[in-house]
């Protein structure tokens, strides 16, 4: 075989043993024969850690460890391997939150087998980009040793070095393997970063990461330093609070004749991320409403029920139906009637908060969950809704509204079930009009 990817390792875990084989002969007659089958998220991480492969290929519902709590721990331990999801329940594990979960690609099931084939070969090509920038980074790492001994010692020694670390157009930053200061930033990273030199000086690297960066970075950095090397993807640089770049960062640990220091190479994938997340941000919204769709909704409750039982921070959830749609529907047809939910969602919208999230559950049903607010606050935002909405459409609906408040030890579904509980009520009552569970 003359495949570039022969040498590539691959675990595929899916529990349809049918499925998981034709995937795996698949993948195998294009990409090589060092290429693994298991049943569930157990075997699957019990067979990485004798070995980590370059690609995890996962279905997202299993038995044991399902696809979600895998990716997460698959690239807690181990941040170099990608992983591509899989799911026939779309509508429980969207798009977005598996990308933001750390996985490189998703795939609704049932798929043609040239869509996994055309994914994989997406996914290993940027591996292949990444590793690339890695062979740059030692190969001026390389250089720099070839200097002189420590490689900081001596004037010509240094102005070598400085020449060559300088007119580098990978932006890189020495730092000190103690504290993970800065000891040196070359003009591409300041330029990265729209800061000066000696601004950057002396600064924790740590300080420059994003929250979310900054956590994946704390979780391997020892390890990293153990093994003397390590690789991270999207990792977000920030300055003053803001966001300024996304960057790919390869890590090495130089010891040279007692000189110890840190040197990290970026490659810039701020475009890359932009678009991926932007794809990734209209697979989760109604293209209608511009709000979030059914598939986002449990996901995101889920998230706020964690949250909240993690920080004891109450959240509610309002829950929407539109009264009299479907006469609506009849009577003025379908253009008319979308217009009507399109002006529903904008009410929504104009009316929540930045934190807060919006949802078209299907049809004429909408929820939000509005997040540090209890019943009184979510029934005040309910019915600045439904009497916004009143003031704007003129075609016979009107709006049903009801709130239920997060309480210990809800899960998901009964909170959803309260607040459907509550709009019931609100219906029964003679509709438009806002009751609490």
């Amino acid at each position: 075989m003359n495949s570039p990817y022969e040498d590539i390792r691959i675990v595929i875990a899916d529990d349809d043993p049918m499925f998981g084989k034709a995937l795996r002969d698949m993948v195998r007659s294009r990409f090589g024969r060092q290429i693994r089958l298991v049943y569930d998220g157990d075997a699957a991480l019990h067979l990485m850690e004798r070995g980590a492969p370059q690609l995890l290929i996962t279905d997202m519902q299993m038995p044991g460890m399902h696809g979600a709590e895998l990716v997460e721990e698959v690239k807690r331990r181990w941040p170099s391997v990608d992983v591509i999801a899989m799911t026939a329940f779309s509508s429980t594990y969207p798009y977005v939150e598996i990308i933001r979960a750390g996985a490189s690609d998703f795939l609704s099931k049932p798929f043609h087998l040239e869509e996994m084939e055309a994914k994989v070969i997406r996914v290993l090509d940027a591996r292949r980009q990444r590793e690339g920038l890695i062979q740059e980074r030692e190969q001026l790492l390389e250089r720099v040793r070839a200097i002189g001994k420590g490689g900081f010692s001596g004037a010509g020694s240094d102005i070598r070095y400085r020449v060559m670390f300088e007119s580098s157009m990978m932006p890189a930053i020495i730092l000190d393997p103690e504290n993970w200061h800065i000891r040196d930033a070359n003009k591409a990273f300041c330029e990265l970063c729209g800061s000066k030199g000696e601004d950057l000086r002396q600064r924790d690297f740590r300080d420059l990461l994003g929250a979310t960066a900054k956590a994946r970075f704390a979780q391997v950095a020892d390890v990293f330093a153990r093994t003397g090397r390590g690789a991270l993807s999207d990792i977000a640089i920030e300055s003053d609070g803001k966001s300024v770049a996304t960057v790919d960062i390869s890590i090495t640990f130089i010891g040279e004749d007692g000189e110890r220091f840190v040197h990290i190479a970026c490659k810039d994938v701020s475009e890359q991320k932009a678009l991926q997340e932007e794809l990734a941000e209209r697979a989760a919204k109604d293209e209608l409403t511009g709000l979030y769709n059914q598939r986002a909704l449990r996901v995101r409750l889920e998230s706020a029920v964690q949250t909240a039982r993690t920080t004891g921070r109450v959240f509610s959830l309002i829950s929407i139906d539109l009264d009299n749609f479907k006469q609506c529907n009849d009577k003025h047809g379908h253009p008319v009637g979308d217009g009507v939910l399109r002006e529903a969602g904008r009410v929504i919208l104009s009316q929540i908060r930045g934190r807060d999230a919006g949802f078209r559950n299907g049809g004429d049903e909408f929820c939000i969950i509005l997040d540090a607010a209890d019943a009184v606050v979510a029934k005040r935002v309910g019915e600045r809704i439904r009497q916004g909405f009143a003031e704007a459409e003129s075609f016979g609906t009107s709006m049903s509204v009801g709130v239920a408040e997060y309480r210990a030890p809800m899960d998901a579904s009964v909170v959803l079930k309260a607040a459907d509980s509550a709009l019931y009520n609100a219906k029964s009552s003679g509709r438009n009009t806002t009751c609490v569970a």
